[in-house]
């Protein structure tokens, strides 16, 4: 049986079960238990979480938290462009030189910028701007091709199911039914390639 393996942040955690449900019978399917938050904590955690897994196929949704902003209200996002930039590409480049993995990179979700940054009001969560995660979805699907890897346009699955209908008030994460439909697009990048 072969081996799938899921790294991303709360978006994943969201959406692995129904991964779990609908592969379970084709492949092991193996995902941290770790929110796996951003692109640098991925490549700190590459050994674990990667390579000793050797999975035959990968799917990692990253850039949620390379988007977010360091202080709230401001622009600056916890990992620079240019090093989200690095970092997918490095990234990639060791998958491939230290599995056999066929690669799949899933797109950020979108977000409802103002709901987010009002629902952390009394937290005093950063928030996001707009237009970043675009940028870093248009900069991640730039690498993944050059590297040959399969993109699995998440952000658009939201955007064509309405993000009204998928988002929860937190402007971020996803209706029970949205990490579904999620989970089932997933399933349906991996499932050709099992």
């Amino acid at each position: 049986m072969k081996k799938v393996v899921l790294i991303g942040d709360s978006i994943r955690l969201g959406y692995e079960a129904t991964v779990k449900t609908q592969l379970g019978g084709l492949a092991e399917i193996w995902s941290p238990t770790d929110n796996c938050q951003h692109t640098v904590n991925i490549l700190v955690n590459f050994y674990t979480w990667i390579q000793a897994q050797q999975p035959d196929i990968l799917h990692i949704n990253a850039g949620g938290w390379d988007v977010r902003n360091v202080i709230r209200g401001q622009p600056g996002n916890i990992v620079p462009l240019d090093h989200y930039r690095a970092n997918v590409d490095r990234l990639l480049a060791l998958t491939a030189r230290h599995t056999r993995a066929k690669i799949i990179w899933g797109t950020i979700t979108p977000v409802d910028i103002p709901a987010n940054f009002n629902h952390h009001a009394a937290t005093g969560h950063p928030g996001r701007h707009e237009g970043d995660i675009e940028q870093y979805n248009a900069t991640a699907i730039e690498v993944a091709r050059r590297h040959g890897v399969f993109i699995n346009d998440l952000y658009s699955v939201v955007l064509s199911a309405g993000k009204s209908t998928m988002l929860c008030p937190d402007g971020v994460h996803m209706t029970d039914a949205g990490y579904i439909r999620l989970g089932t697009a997933v399933s349906s990048m991996i499932r050709p390639l099992l």
